[in-house]
C-alpha cells in the first residue's frame, strides 16, 4: 500500500492542469440551473410559462432548493474564472516592460474586485427569495449585474489598452459589445420591471393580488413585465457569452502542481520522479503555481 500511494505521488509530482473547461462548466451549470428551476416552477404552478423572472423561477420550494444550490456552486466558479483572468494580468504586467504595463496591477485588482462582489451579489440572489428577505435580495441582484458588467467592462479597457491581453480587433470588438448591451439589458430590465409595477399595483385587481411573482397575460402591466424579463435574460445571456469568451485566453493558462515530500525509498520510483522532473511534461504559457 505505500508502494501504491509512492507512485499516485510522483505521478502527480508535476502535473500541468488547463483552465479551459472552467468557463464552459460554469455557463453549462448555469444554464442548467436555470432550467430545471423554470421546469419545476412551471410544473408546480408557481409562475406563468411565458418569460418569468429569473428569481421568479427559484422563489417557492422546491425549486428554491435547486436554485439557491447551484447558484452557489456558479458564484463560486465566476469568483474562480475572474482570479484566474486576474494571474493573467499579473503575468503580462510582470513579463511586459512597456509603459502601460506598469498601470495593470492597478487595473487588473480592480477588475478583481468587481468580479468578486458580482460572485457574492449572485450568492445572495440565491439564498435570499425576493419573497422572503427581498430587499436583500435586491441588493444582491443589483451587485451581481452591476458589477459583473462592471467585471467584463474593465476587462475590455484592460485588453484594449495592453499589448498581448488581446488577440484581435475583432475579439476587442465582442469584449466591449458585451458589457454594452448588458448596461442596455439591465436598464431595460429595471425601467420595464418599475413600470409594470406601477401599473399593477394602481388598479385594485393588482392590489388584491395575493401572487405577486405569477404574471399572466390578463394582469395589468403585463406588456411591461414581458419587456423587464426579456431583458433579465438576455442579460444572463450576455454574462454568459463574456465567459465564454475566456476559453481561448484560458487555453494558454495551466496549473502547475508539484509534489514536495520525502525521498522515495523505492529505487524505480526515483527514476520515475527524476524523469518527470527533467521536464518532459507539457507546460503552457502562463502557469499558476
Amino acid at each position: 500500500m505505500p508502494r501504491l500511494f509512492s507512485l499516485i505521488a510522483v505521478e502527480l509530482s508535476h502535473l500541468t492542469v488547463g483552465f479551459a473547461s472552467l468557463p464552459v462548466c460554469l455557463v453549462v451549470l448555469c444554464w442548467v440551473a436555470f432550467s430545471v428551476s423554470y421546469i419545476v416552477a412551471v410544473g408546480s404552478d408557481h409562475v406563468y410559462f411565458l418569460w418569468p423572472y429569473i428569481s421568479d423561477t427559484g422563489t417557492r420550494p422546491p425549486e428554491s432548493c435547486i436554485f439557491g444550490q447551484m447558484m452557489n456552486i456558479v458564484a463560486l466558479l465566476v469568483a474562480y474564472s475572474v482570479y484566474i483572468r486576474y494571474r493573467q494580468f499579473v503575468y503580462i504586467s510582470v513579463t511586459n516592460n512597456d509603459a502601460t504595463s506598469l498601470r495593470l496591477p492597478f487595473y487588473s485588482k480592480v477588475y478583481l474586485t468587481f468580479g468578486y462582489l458580482s460572485a457574492f451579489g449572485l450568492s445572495l440572489v440565491g439564498n435570499f427569495q425576493e419573497t422572503g428577505v427581498h430587499v436583500v435580495h435586491f441588493t444582491g441582484a443589483c451587485l451581481c449585474f452591476g458589477f459583473g458588467i462592471a467585471t467584463a467592462f474593465s476587462d475590455a479597457v484592460i485588453s484594449c489598452s495592453h499589448i498581448g491581453v488581446e488577440r484581435s480587433r475583432r475579439s476587442l470588438f465582442i469584449r466591449f459589445a458585451i458589457p454594452t448591451c448588458a448596461a442596455v439589458f439591465f436598464l431595460s430590465t429595471v425601467v420595464a420591471g418599475a413600470t409594470a409595477l406601477y401599473q399593477r399595483n394602481s388598479t385594485p385587481q393588482g392590489n388584491h393580488d395575493s401572487s405577486p411573482w405569477k404574471w399572466n397575460s390578463s394582469t395589468v402591466g403585463f406588456n411591461a413585465h414581458l419587456v423587464s424579463t426579456f431583458s433579465e435574460w438576455l442579460l444572463a445571456f450576455s454574462f454568459a457569452a463574456y465567459f465564454m469568451t475566456l476559453i481561448p485566453d484560458f487555453q494558454e493558462i495551466g496549473m502547475d502542481v508539484r509534489y514536495r515530500g520525502n525521498e522515495f525509498e523505492d529505487s524505480n520510483v526515483q527514476e520515475r520522479s527524476s524523469l518527470l522532473n527533467s521536464g518532459h511534461a507539457t507546460r503552457l504559457p502562463y502557469v499558476i503555481t
